[in-house]
């Protein structure tokens, strides 16, 4: 019965070894419940699967970064590497493994952090391609995270401990948001290692850190220097802060879960609907991408170690995104026959 009642921590790795030992635990549990042979093999099977398509993105997508897009992700990929398709009765049937398996993750692990929340929309019909698109915030949505920000800064700015917390927490934010940087990644970084650094062609102010990857290898991270300024100003002259960023007041580091949840405290308090760090870097990309940076820039800077990683999950498809790329070709056209005509 221990097995029942232990906990484990979320995240001890990679999303591939965090899901075969989580896998590990859920089905010594569910021989321990004598669940009938037929069942193991079956929810064993089903779970495998998971675990093999999540192998091509270890490097960038956590455990806690699995939902809804994630898994109809995998069954529309499923979907298609079967010659007659997947039925919806299939599809029900591994949805109901999963959202089993999640929810005993969410009972289990150490942090208390919930899965099964994120596959809330989650649903048997394939949505033809809807829903596919990597979720990110729009400009309005960032707009009022950076609002709701300064409205909890006022609330909390005269209490010492609240104070402390929330400006480490909108430093953590502003940071993700604004650089694209990985909650494992942010676990690490000190102070000391925000270098000064300005760009030799805009002559902007910007921060650069360098940051061990998950391939093993260190590269840059780039961050506006204004973007960060105010959280910086009162951590370092108010609570004397040094060493690393992601700290509780006590000093005890905090790891990628952690991180993860104190910045979804602020995107709920924003009302968005959509929480997890991984969103932040989304939003990155995609405002780098609609700005017209080359895709080969904007792997680099989310130091992906394939480009079809950038292309496959950060390219726009929205409406808005398309007709503005039509609107952009129609007047390129228009003003090409003015100079013709002059």
């Amino acid at each position: 019965m221990a097995i029942e009642t232990d906990v484990w921590p979320l995240s001890e790795g990679n999303i591939v070894t965090d899901l075969e030992r989580w896998k590990g635990i859920y089905i010594d549990l569910l021989q321990a419940r004598r669940c009938a042979p037929r069942t193991l093999t079956i929810y064993s099977a089903v779970i495998d699967e998971l675990i093999e398509y999540s192998r091509q993105f270890q490097d960038e997508v956590a455990i806690s970064d699995i939902g809804t897009f994630f898994i109809t992700r995998f069954l529309d990929y499923k979907d298609k590497r079967s010659k007659k398709g997947i039925s919806d009765t299939t599809r029900s049937h591994y949805i109901k493994v999963f959202k089993a398996f999640f929810k005993f993750i969410d009972g289990n692990n150490l942090e208390g952090f919930g899965i099964l929340y994120n596959l809330r929309n989650l649903t048997v019909k394939n949505q033809n391609g809807q829903g596919k698109k990597k979720p990110a915030y729009s400009d309005e949505q960032v707009e009022k995270i950076i609002l709701t920000i300064e409205q909890i800064r006022k609330k909390t700015e005269s209490h010492e401990t609240r104070a402390f917390t929330s400006t480490r927490n909108f430093l953590l934010t502003k940071f993700v948001l604004f650089s694209g940087i990985r909650a494992d990644e942010m676990a690490k970084v000190r102070y000391e290692d925000l270098e000064p650094y300005t760009d030799p062609k805009s002559k902007t102010p910007m921060y650069r850190v360098e940051v061990l990857g998950k391939g093993g290898t260190w590269e840059y991270v780039y961050i506006i220097c204004e973007h960060l300024e105010d959280e910086l100003e009162i951590m370092r002259k108010r609570f004397s802060a040094k060493g690393l960023i992601a700290v509780s007041l006590n000093g005890k580091p905090l790891g990628p879960v952690q991180i993860n949840h104190n910045i979804s405290r602020i995107t709920k308090a924003a009302g968005m609907a959509k929480q997890g760090v991984h969103i932040f870097r989304h939003t990155y990309a995609r405002s780098l991408l609609r700005q017209g940076e080359d895709i080969e820039i904007v792997k680099q800077l989310l130091r992906h170690k394939k480009i079809t990683t950038t292309v496959d999950f950060y390219i726009d498809t929205d409406e808005d995104a398309k007709s503005a790329a039509a609107a952009r070709v129609k007047r390129r056209g228009h003003d090409n026959d003015k100079e013709t005509e002059g």
